[in-house]
């Protein structure tokens, strides 16, 4: 193992430790797991000699897989202000089931049809941000990761021996390891059921704590076969996931968010069958939620159960590797595929900068729903 994938490993160790928990998609093993089986199945679908900066950088990818949990939602100004709504979409607050996978692609649309408007679930008119804008978090850092590719793919045909050239280029190949990683969180996030609901702990359907009990307690408790089932799983049925989610939503011009709505879309769709399982395998006592009192349902541990919940486990995870890959491989594409030679052991940041999504950035007052669905 390279002394930059020890430090990464130790590194994200400390941070298990010293971090306080919190809600996000799969916890620290699971957002690993995808990054690094999606290096995987891409150097699988690829030409080895094309594959180095994947290949060489796979734990490190993994480590900035955990970066917008562990990083950027300890820093007060990003964890309160910008950080959370871009984590998930409230699918069905936003329209039915059935529906959802005809959401709008525009953000704008999206601010201008919906906000302000009954919500479907929550009380009120509804909060287009906090409902969660994880779509457009995937295109943001999409974008950011071809502009990154293409300006590596640029400097890779210009004198090799001058300094000033080989730290601009070691910067580029450093900062797109990061940014793929960052990438890799947000698509993890939406294979996972919970993050496209607006129940996302199990609160209202009365097992409470369902969140952190299927991402995490149950994860924990599976070892290297399971992870193994997983890219086999992503690898047989690679093709036909890909195909079942674009029938879902397949607009090419609009990638990644097609494929992203499409894949929250299926995690909504899988959020009944999580519930079932852990009503009926894990949950001793229903969860109670008051005005005066909130406590979590009481469960079997989760060693017990764990065995009833691997299928969907695996399908999520193995749906998560599949679309995280085709992303990425897309990216690489579209800016001509970089070598990018200083693979294999560029400078390792533990805590890189951060990229901001505000609001603004998504939404201007005064344009008007051109949706037809929701035209007055």
């Amino acid at each position: 193992m390279s002394r930059s994938a020890r430090t990464c490993r130790a590194l994200l160790a400390i941070l298990m430790i010293v971090s306080p928990v919190a809600a996000g998609a799969w916890g620290r093993q699971g957002h690993d797991m995808v990054a690094r089986l999606a290096v995987d199945l891409l150097t699988r679908t690829e030409k080895e000699a094309n594959t180095r900066f994947w290949r060489f950088n796979r734990y490190d990818l993994g480590y900035f897989s955990n970066v917008p949990d562990l990083v950027f939602r300890m820093r007060p100004e990003e964890a309160k202000q910008f950080e959370p709504p871009v984590h998930y979409v409230d699918l069905d607050n936003l329209l039915a089931p059935e529906q959802a996978a005809t959401l709008p692609l525009d953000a704008q649309q999206v601010f201008s049809c919906f906000g302000g408007k009954p919500a479907r679930i929550s009380d009120g008119p509804l909060d287009v941000w906090n409902n969660g804008v994880l779509i457009w978090r995937a295109q943001q850092l999409y974008d950011e990761l071809i502009r990154l590719m293409a300006n590596a793919k640029q400097k890779e045909g210009g004198d090799p021996g001058a300094a000033a050239q080989q730290a601009a280029y070691a910067q580029l190949v450093r900062r797109t390891a990061e940014v793929a990683g960052f990438l890799s969180h947000y698509v993890a996030d939406a294979a996972m059921p919970y993050h496209a609901c607006t129940d996302y702990d199990g609160w209202e359907a009365q097992n409470g704590g369902v969140h952190k009990f299927f991402e995490t307690d149950l994860l924990d408790e599976l070892g290297p076969r399971f992870e193994d089932s997983v890219l086999a799983l992503a690898e047989s049925r690679r093709e036909g996931i890909l195909a079942h989610l674009r029938e879902l939503r397949n607009e090419p011009a609009a990638f990644p968010r097609d494929l992203v709505l499409a894949l929250l879309t299926d995690s909504l769709r899988n959020k009944p069958e999580v519930e079932r399982l852990d009503k009926e395998a894990a949950v001793l006592e229903k969860s109670v939620r008051t005005d005066e009192e909130k406590t979590a349902a009481a469960r079997r541990p989760a060693a017990e159960v764990v065995e009833r919940f691997v299928p969907i486990l695996r399908e999520r995870l193995a749906t998560g590797v599949v679309v995280l890959a085709e992303v990425w491989r897309q990216a690489w594409a579209s800016a001509q595929r970089p070598v990018l030679r200083d693979a294999k052991y560029p400078e390792f940041r533990p805590e890189p900068e951060y990229i901001v999504l505000r609001p603004e950035m998504l939404w201007k007052e005064g344009q008007a729903c051109s949706w037809p669905a929701r035209k007055p």
